[in-house]
């Protein structure tokens, strides 16, 4: 009640014109269906973070490497219609978030408007400072250089770094971009660093790297080309099990188990069915009920360490223009 009038329900009070117009100027939000937007605490930080509006990309590498901080947008969205009404935040949204980069929204997230009414967070979420707690721009610059000077191959890509519905952490889309994304469940920005090199790898060895569809032999070895890669490139600053994320315990049984664990995968190398490759590649699946989960990363990475120990560490460039067919047969890989 204010001076009188009821203005929680303005659909179905009548209200004076001249009452209204004022009530509006001072409680912004109060149209049909529009209720006000609570400011977010601690975004005003976090929108400092973003300065002003921001580029649409920005690159490097002459252009080998173009990065879209579509989460900056998304900030300054959000911040500058705190106080407004909820349909004023989607406009702006929709127009500096969504319309530039659509084609990247349409083919992760399709319904990008109605995601973000009903889920986007930057009001608490815990992740929503990771943008600005790692410089992933210069990370993603600085590790396609190394690894263009370890492979002699350009790791060219567009880096989309988004906040989302949590679906991919980071990796490429089915076109070929990359995603990084905070909103992402388990994820830090310490685990993105260390995930890095493994993406990158995804982007030199190509999604044309295979013929289509893809068969579990090719997911196994692009995992575990992606892995090996990753623990050449951080040297000794990671033990093997944690490039694979394993605990030393995890390790030792697929170690001792390796055997088995192949056995089991080559009665379906051949086979493009998602399930099947899902158990394999997926954080929460198992092969074996006792082994560790995603044991395709184990067995490629195993697989590309065999074929460097046949053909000598300059053979790393082979990894990544051979196919997982060649790369087996040349590996001599046979556990047991």
């Amino acid at each position: 009640m204010l001076g009188g009038v009821y203005i929680g329900d303005a659909c179905t009070v009548r209200i004076a014109a001249t009452t209204l117009v004022a009530l509006l100027a001072v409680f912004p939000g109060l149209a049909c269906g529009n209720a006000p937007h609570v400011p977010p605490e601690g975004l005003p930080l976090l929108f400092e973070a973003v300065g002003e509006e921001p580029a649409l990309y920005e690159s490097a590498m002459d252009g080998c490497v173009e990065i879209h901080n579509v989460w900056k947008a998304q900030v300054r969205a959000v911040h500058l219609t705190a106080g407004g009404s909820i349909s004023n935040r989607m406009e702006m949204l929709r127009d500096s978030a969504y319309a530039p980069y659509a084609e990247f929204w349409d083919g992760y997230a399709s319904d990008f408007v109605g995601w973000a009414r009903r889920e986007l967070d930057l009001a608490s979420h815990p992740q929503r400072a990771f943008p600005t707690q790692v410089d992933l721009p210069s990370l993603i610059a600085d590790v396609t250089a190394q690894a263009e000077e370890m492979t002699g191959f350009r790791g060219c890509a567009q880096w989309y770094l988004v906040y989302g519905p949590g679906w991919a952490g980071m990796g490429a889309l089915t076109d070929g971009r990359m995603l990084v994304e905070f909103f992402a469940h388990h994820s830090s920005p310490e685990d993105m660093r260390w995930a890095l090199p493994h993406e990158v790898a995804h982007v030199i060895r190509g999604l044309e790297s295979e013929p289509k569809p893809w068969d579990l032999l090719a997911v196994i070895v692009t995992e575990g080309v992606a892995d090996y890669f990753k623990d050449t490139y951080w040297g000794n600053d990671q033990s093997v099990p944690e490039t694979l994320g394993y605990s030393r315990a995890e390790w030792d049984w697929a170690i001792a188990h390796e055997s088995e664990l192949w056995d089991l995968a080559m009665e379906q190398l051949g086979d493009t069915s998602p399930a099947v490759i899902h158990r394999y590649q997926a954080a929460d699946k198992r092969v074996h009920p006792d082994g560790p989960t995603h044991v395709g990363y184990f067995l490629g990475y195993r697989i590309a360490e065999a074929y460097i120990a046949r053909h000598g560490e300059d053979a790393l460039v082979d990894l990544f223009r051979l196919s997982a067919r060649k790369i087996l047969e040349e590996s001599g890989y046979s556990p047991g």
